[in-house]
């Protein structure tokens, strides 16, 4: 299921149109320590807070998206990736006081290293990843290196699993040119460190499938992403998504016939920080607490086009140099997001979301090329249209 990509920057872009210098001097003021401010929010501010709402769900970047075509790399958020991992790891087993060791899949050079352990009503997977390459196209190399722990705890009787957690230990997953193997080109990097954990686990059956359809998940971790989209050792992307102590409530829901998924929701309170290393002004870099910030994601089909309906809402606090101050802005659905599973951009074709905060009201509408509009005030009038929705971006003004 694809995620909603760039809709913090699309909105950001709104706000930045819609607010005036109320509340601040565009992020020029020396880099003091913010203070509260209640009057209306400037411009930037506002695109930090709606970039901020999204950090956890979706990539951060408008140059993530159009580096799309790296094999392997996600445009998944930190909380997205982190219950992904969850989901892979929840599963029915029998256990036993043994010790398991599992056979390096390291087909390209390198190692693996997996041991599990059974103590009581636990099981304990470690993984250790030395240079392991997974996989070889020419001369692109799929590698991956640290570790990963994944400790399970099952219920006495049903052997059904009640809690689990995942930590990581500098996990990254990357890929590199080796056209020169003395002098390998950095492509993609995803690393990951800090942990995740899940209680409340509820597990249906379907068919053949055991769905994850209820639990109360925690982050507390660091998602890293490098990218060199053009190969040439420079970076386009290299940027770093912080949550401490994020909790995300998850339902989701599915088939009873087919068993496939359907409405899948997410309601997310906690911290979140982000730093774009690219950014000499550290414009782009906030912290942001989410405060019953719910998305939901549904498999759709609209004239024929598989996709997925998106709808957040919730409220938004955020620090960013972008202006001094912390502000407070809410996020709601007026009309269903539709992202088609065929679009390259990752832009939505359909749909409307309303960000309103500090006075400033602003009407973000999808356009069925994947361009974006922006109402400002909610009046009816277009006053700012983009071709391709990538083309808005945090902190700018022009």
């Amino acid at each position: 299921m694809k995620q909603p990509t760039l809709w913090a920057a699309l909105i950001a872009f709104g706000l930045m149109s819609a607010c005036t210098n109320g509340g601040g001097d565009g992020g020029n003021n020396g880099g003091g320590a913010p203070s509260p401010v209640t009057t209306a929010p400037t411009a930037r501010t506002a695109a930090a807070a709606t970039k901020a709402a999204f950090a956890a769900f979706a990539a951060g970047s408008n140059s993530s998206q159009k580096a799309g075509g790296l094999a392997g790399h996600s445009d998944r958020g930190l909380a997205i990736r982190a219950l992904d991992i969850l989901k892979w790891h929840i599963s029915p087993t029998r256990l036993s006081s043994k010790v398991l060791q599992e056979p390096s899949t390291c087909i390209g050079g390198g190692t693996q290293e997996r041991t599990t352990v059974f103590p009581e009503n636990t099981r304990i997977t470690t993984t250790v990843y030395h240079d392991c390459v997974s996989d070889k196209t020419n001369d692109v190399e799929s590698y991956r290196d640290g570790s990963m722990t994944v400790t399970e705890t099952f219920d006495p009787v049903t052997l059904e699993v009640v809690n689990v957690s995942v930590t990581f230990a500098d996990y990254l997953d990357g890929q590199r040119n080796m056209a020169d193997p003395k002098n390998p080109v950095r492509l993609r990097d995803d690393t990951i460190a800090g942990g995740v954990s899940a209680s409340n686990i509820e597990l249906k059956v379907c068919g053949n499938r055991k769905i994850l359809t209820k639990s109360d998940a925690n982050v507390t971790a660091t998602l890293s992403t490098y990218l060199d989209v053009e190969g040439d050792g420079t970076a386009d992307v290299d940027e770093a998504v912080t949550s401490n102590n994020l909790g995300i409530h998850l339902t989701q829901e599915y088939d009873t016939t087919s068993c496939d998924d359907t409405t899948m929701t997410l309601t997310a309170n906690g911290a979140l920080s982000a730093v774009d290393n690219l950014d000499t002004t550290h414009h782009n870099d906030f912290s942001a607490i989410l405060t019953d910030f719910t998305l939901t994601e549904t498999p759709a089909t609209h004239d024929g086009v598989s996709g997925t309906e998106v709808t957040m809402n919730g409220t938004v606090s955020v620090t960013s140099d972008c202006e001094a101050g912390t502000f407070t802005f809410t996020i709601a659905t007026k009309t269903t997001l539709f992202e088609p599973d065929s679009s390259a951009s990752g832009c939505p074709t359909e749909g409307e979301v309303v960000v309103s905060g500090g006075g400033a009201t602003v009407s973000v509408i999808a356009t069925s090329t994947g361009g974006v509009q922006f109402d400002l005030g909610g009046d009816g009038t277009i006053e700012e249209e983009f071709a391709d929705c990538n083309d808005a971006d945090i902190c700018r003004t022009t």
